[in-house]
């Protein structure tokens, strides 16, 4: 049996989802959504959630209804 899938970068490209990211910048813990994610990646300014990457990015995963909710709430908008 052969599977098939494809995969697409869906947030920013196909809907502006409302999923946060969670990360600290200048120290302080901040919820950012993804267009702010692009802007301070790779700056000294932004961390990892207390040093956590998993934890930084719990909320962009399919499990459970993160996705589905999320996608329901951009189509709404």
């Amino acid at each position: 049996m052969k599977l098939r899938f494809y995969m697409f970068d869906w947030d920013d490209n196909i809907l502006f989802m409302p999923t946060k990211v969670h990360v600290e910048v200048d120290g302080e813990p901040r919820d950012i959504t993804t267009q702010e994610f692009a802007k301070l990646r790779g700056s000294s300014r932004m961390k990892p959630r207390n040093g956590d990457w998993a934890e930084t990015f719990a909320d962009m995963h399919d499990e459970g209804d993160l996705f589905y909710r999320d996608a329901l709430e951009a189509i709404e908008k």
